[in-house]
């Protein structure tokens, strides 16, 4: 049978509890004893509970500055004690007070101490406590348990940490917070020639001046994160120290994280600055002494080690990039984007003036900016038609539309846009074997849309308006409307929220949640009050450009994105012969944890996150040649990204200078949550075309705070061939490093590699043999048909595509698109025979040769699709490659299964134009509807209605749904 678990000693005077107490400061310790003396009264606690409060409070609380200990053989005594103590009676027997800084160097000496350890164990088997908890409250910390043994008692619940109730509000006059900030400062130069006690008081002025901390209550051992410091506060303090002592390694605050710590680095380093603070200094510095300069930012070499690859199954972990969409500043499509990145084009403008006016806005000089709630920053990477939607096409009624945030509008947009361009439809995907076990995973962040919705009814005079603007739904709906049933999930952590997602989505197919996976971001600047509050936390560049990696940086300029990749197992994908834009070969992502403050980088997190992704991709960093960085362009954040590169890579290699280094955000800003998309795009792209692009320098050197010539990095200064890297004789694989930083801490690294056919290249059909093939184009009405036509003549006339493509063209577009209402279908030999039908078609031509066109009306057509002597007919049809007869009935609303057309050896699947929504305004504004405007949205009401109809007779014909509930749904459309 089970050993009887040993029951603790029982409390008494002979065998008191130890209760134990501690807080930040004395006040809240005083309100910690009396939440305890409360629980004791209103929860009864009794004698029997003693040991377990007193085994709690030691093993389940932890030590703070400020300690109470007390020992006590009842609830009686305890009681009293703590009444003394909060009463602020004389000392009471067996009650001790500390106070843990004052003794902190003695005590950490006595902790490593072994006759110390002895005789702590000694006190305790002798019951000494007097002398153990006189100690503790010194700052002495010991393994509680040795108490107990194997009898310990139970843990419980009793009261937690009573929090300072301090008020932080919105400020009715923020002078009100300089002046209360000032009235408690009181720093004064030190006496004598203390250098270091000079050093510290300076340090804690500048540092009160930046976090608005009075002097008075700055600690000089305590931690910079216990400050609360951020990477705004420390490019502040980095600008002060700068000014005070001349050159600066801006990483000091992370290398140095005390005022303590830091003052004897500058009394070692500026000694002559130092002595400038203290009255009449009759010392002799030298002046090789007070020029002496900081450290170097990148830490010192270790010994290479060598790339040893993790024994691990590389198939399982690999994912394909098989479908790619997105748009971006100055880029509607992914070949404008490429075009602007070919060029290195600064992508940046002004605030457009449809968005919202200047005036009252932007204030140039920072300092007043902040000051008076205002913008410094005028500029941006900008969308065009961020306000249209195509609601129809999803069918979504045009009041809901207009209600829908942006962000969820423009993303769904792209994840259709995604699933066209990687050659699969909804219905093929269920068909495929693929069911519907599909994921996505977006990031964003921002959610303005919601205060149009306030001031539209501060404009109306209502008191309450709705809301329909939360980001979850962002996912949700391309998991809706695309029926897709695996995880759905819509990711915020800042500025790392899409290539997190990206991550999340890798490992949701290798763990088999998701066989296919939509992932991306998307990222808006809609209202005004984003460019105020990042001017607010000085986030934003005085001059609009983000400089990565260059000199002059003083913050990022915002930028809007939408971008989505679809993403599937690499084995499944070359099974499948899709087409393949690159493997995703490992992903990481992490918390920087406790830093020293809330928003501020951390170098070792940062390697952390890209050796954690490295490892599972089982590639030796010698073989990256690309490294696609976060790369904001400050002075802070980029120096502390190369340093944490630098350690990573320097594990492996002793090698400097072999990897490209450069960041999107240089083209087009920071796209924020939808940065890493817009990263993981332009390395998709620069696999595709094997071009490394530029990096835009903005007319600025290279950040001064930086020695790239110790590194294994170079900035892409030029745009040039990304060859394929050589390493011992032997030709790799082009891969490249995405990292995507988060401002709350929440890292993210993806590791790409170029996918490389292990098969010969699939022949194609040469036009010498007069082969035809079968186009098919389709839409939701004639104008967007059209559209569709004049994008694909264009990929034509851009000689996009040759004869040996145009197999692959037609498969694609038969396979992997829709077939909607309005169609159209040529038969052609050549790509040229193709481009001059389609031209013809545009300028109405009649009696084109092998041209058909028409217009489904489900409700009376489809019907006849379905006798079993007219799927006879059309499986001869294809059987025979019947294309005239195929055609015709195509487009008068027949479908057909296009495998049947080519037997075991089929086309690929290739990235073709997309569907062309349709830019119709749907938003929220202060101005009152017009006449204009009210027909207009029962104009879509209708068109919303007849697109209704028409799905429900589709769904019916096609069996998902039974006759009587057809019939109930269009009693309901009617009314």
């Amino acid at each position: 049978p089970p050993r009887r678990k040993q029951e603790p000693i029982p409390i008494n005077d002979h065998n008191p509890a130890l209760i134990v107490l501690s807080a930040r400061n004395e006040e809240r310790l005083k309100e910690q004893a009396q939440q305890l003396l409360r629980a004791i009264k209103e929860e009864g606690f009794s004698d029997r509970h003693l040991a377990d409060m007193a085994y709690t409070l030691q093993i389940g609380r932890e030590a703070m500055e400020e300690r109470l200990a007390v020992m006590a053989g009842s609830i009686k005594e305890l009681e009293e004690k703590l009444q003394s103590f909060v009463s602020s009676q004389e000392k009471s027997e067996d009650v001790y007070r500390g106070q843990v800084k004052r003794h902190k160097e003695t005590l950490a000496l006595l902790v490593i101490d072994e006759d110390m350890t002895k005789a702590i164990d000694a006190w305790i088997s002798k019951k000494k406590y007097a002398k153990l908890l006189s100690l503790w409250v010194k700052g002495l910390s010991f393994d509680w348990t040795k108490l107990y043994g194997e009898a310990r008692p139970r843990r419980m619940s009793l009261p937690t940490y009573p929090f300072a109730r301090e008020s932080y509000w919105i400020p009715k006059n923020e002078l009100d917070l300089e002046m209360n900030y000032r009235s408690k400062e009181a720093f004064s130069v030190a006496d004598g020639n203390d250098l270091t006690l000079a050093s510290v008081d300076y340090i804690k002025k500048i540092i009160a001046e930046v976090t608005k901390i009075s002097t008075d209550r700055l600690d000089s051992e305590a931690l910079f994160e216990d400050i609360g410091l951020d990477s705004i506060m420390i490019s502040q303090l980095n600008q002060k120290i700068q000014q005070w002592v001349g050159n600066l390694d801006a990483t000091l605050f992370f290398k140095y994280n005390t005022i303590q710590s830091l003052a004897a680095y500058f009394v070692e380093s500026y000694p002559a600055i130092i002595a400038q603070l203290i009255p009449k200094h009759q010392k002799n510095v030298s002046n090789a002494q007070a020029l002496q300069t900081a450290n170097s930012i990148l830490r010192p070499l270790k010994a290479s080690q060598g790339y040893k690859a993790p024994e691990k199954n590389a198939a399982v972990y690999d994912v394909a990039i098989i479908g790619v969409a997105g748009r971006y500043p100055k880029a509607a499509t992914l070949d404008e984007f490429w075009q602007n990145l070919y060029e290195g084009r600064d992508c940046i403008e002004e605030i457009p003036p449809e968005r919202w006016p200047l005036e009252g806005f932007f204030e140039p000089d920072r300092v007043k900016a902040v000051a008076k709630g205002l913008s410094y920053c005028k500029w941006g990477g900008f969308l065009e038609h961020v306000d249209s939607f195509d609601p129809l096409f999803f069918n979504i009624s045009p009041r809901d539309a207009m209600f829908m945030d942006p962000h969820e509008r423009l993303f769904l947009e792209v994840s259709w846009e995604c699933l066209e361009d990687s050659g699969y439809t909804r219905g093929a995907l269920k068909k495929d074997g693929y069911g519907n076990q599909i994921g996505v995973f977006v990031g964003a962040t921002f959610n303005n849309y919601q205060l149009f919705m306030a001031e539209a009814a501060r404009y109306t005079n209502q008191k309450m308006y709705a809301v329909n603007s939360q980001i979850f739904s962002i996912a949700n709906r391309v998991s809706y409307l695309l029926n897709f049933t695996g995880p759905s999930l819509t990711v915020d952590t800042a500025c790392s929220s899409s290539l997190y997602a990206i991550h999340l989505a890798c490992e949701s197919i290798r763990s088999g949640q998701s066989r296919m996976a939509i992932a991306g971001g998307v990222n808006l600047s809609l209202h005004p009050s984003k460019y105020i509050t990042l001017s607010k936390g000085q986030f934003s560049a005085s001059d609009g450009r983000c400089r990565a990696f260059c000199e002059g940086g003083t913050g990022y300029v915002p930028a809007e994105g939408v971008g989505a990749i679809f993403l599937k197992p690499l084995q499944e994908a070359i099974r499948d012969n899709d087409s393949i834009y690159g493997v995703i070969k490992g992903s990481a992502a992490s918390h920087a944890g406790k830093t020293n403050g809330y928003t501020v980088p951390n170098p070792v997190s940062q390697s952390m996150v890209i050796e954690h992704a490295l490892t599972q991709s089982q590639i030796d960093p010698r073989s990256i040649s690309c490294m696609e960085a976060h790369g904001t362009g400050t002075a802070l954040g980029d120096p502390i990204e190369v340093t944490g590169l630098t350690d990573v890579f320097r594990k492996y290699t002793k090698e400097t200078g072999f990897c490209s280094l450069s960041s999107v955000k240089s083209n087009i800003g920071h796209a924020e949550a939808a940065a890493g998309i817009a990263q993981m795009t332009k390395v998709i792209l620069q696999l595709k075309h094997q071009t490394l692009v530029k990096n835009v320098m903005h007319g600025k050197g290279l950040n001064p705070n930086i020695d790239f010539a110790q590194t294994p990095f170079n900035v892409q200064e030029k745009t040039e061939e990304w060859k394929r890297p050589t390493l011992q004789g032997q030709e790799i694989p082009r891969r490249a490093g995405i990292s995507s930083f988060g401002a709350g801490g929440a890292n993210a690294h993806v590791v790409v590699e170029e996918y490389i056919s292990k098969e010969p290249e699939q022949s194609k059909i040469s036009n010498t043999l007069l082969v035809p093939s079968l186009i098919l184009l389709s839409a939701k009405n004639r104008e967007r048909l059209n559209v569709q036509l004049q994008q694909l003549l264009t990929a034509i006339e851009n000689q996009r595509f040759v004869d040996a493509d145009l197999k692959d063209v037609a498969y694609t577009l038969q396979i992997g698109r829709e077939a909607m209402d309005e169609r159209m279908a040529v038969i052609a030999i050549s790509i040229n025979e193709l481009k001059e039908k389609l031209r013809s078609f545009l300028a109405e031509v009649d009696d084109v040769t092998d041209l058909y066109r028409g217009h489904v009306s489900r409700r009376k057509d489809n019907i006849t699709v379905l006798s079993e002597e007219c799927q006879e007919q059309k499986e001869e049809w294809l059987e025979c490659a019947d294309y005239r007869k195929l055609a015709d009935s195509w487009v008068k609303g027949t479908d057909f299964d296009w495998n049947k057309l080519y037997g075991e050896k089929k086309p690929r699947r290739i990235s073709l134009p997309t569907y062309p929504f349709s830019k119709e305004r749907y938003w929220i504004s202060e101005e009152k509807q017009t006449i204009a405007d009210t027909r207009l949205v029962q104009q879509n009401e209708s068109r919303f209605n007849e697109a209704l109809y028409t799905q429900v007779i589709e769904e019916m014909v096609s069996e998902n749904i039974s006759i009587d509930t057809a019939v109930q749904r269009l009693k309901t459309i009617s009314k």
